[in-house]
């Protein structure tokens, strides 16, 4: 008869890390046609765009980027989503909300500008990259501790 298949404890249970592929844009702009289809959208969205700009984001991150352009329209008491919802949500899901209580002084302005410009011209730099959509130093919430 056969050989009986052993797993080590741990294997089956899916442990080990699997990398995950993350779509391309044009993956990315059918990923948010399906969720956006639960959502009423204004006139002015356009997927590739926000795909676009969503360069690296996995089908989650993209589900999650819809539901809160939607939340966001909510609270502003508007019936529908529109393009800047979604383009805002992009970047709460990926860095937080902005944190609009935390006050920084002149020299910190500063060398948070430099270092962000750093990175736009580092990223400009590259030739197999997304090009630099927005640079900000607008703190952000989700990496508060560092």
């Amino acid at each position: 008869m056969g050989e009986r298949l052993r797993v080590r404890q741990g294997e089956a249970k899916g442990d080990e890390p699997h990398p995950q592929l993350l779509p391309d844009l044009q993956g990315r702009e059918a990923i948010l046609k399906v969720y956006a289809a639960k959502v009423k959208l204004a006139e002015n969205v356009d997927f590739n765009t926000i795909a676009c700009a969503a360069s690296g984001a996995s089908g989650a991150k993209l589900a999650n980027m819809v539901n809160e352009a939607a939340l966001r329209a909510v609270r502003q008491g508007r019936r529908l989503a529109t393009r800047e919802d979604l383009q805002e949500s992009i970047e709460v899901v990926i860095a937080g909300y902005q944190k609009k209580n935390k006050i920084l002084s002149d020299h910190e302005r500063m060398i948070v500008s430099y270092h962000e410009i750093g990175r736009a011209l580092v990223a400009a730099l590259q030739t197999h990259s997304a090009p630099v959509a927005k640079i900000t130093i607008i703190p952000r919430s989700l990496f508060s501790h560092l």
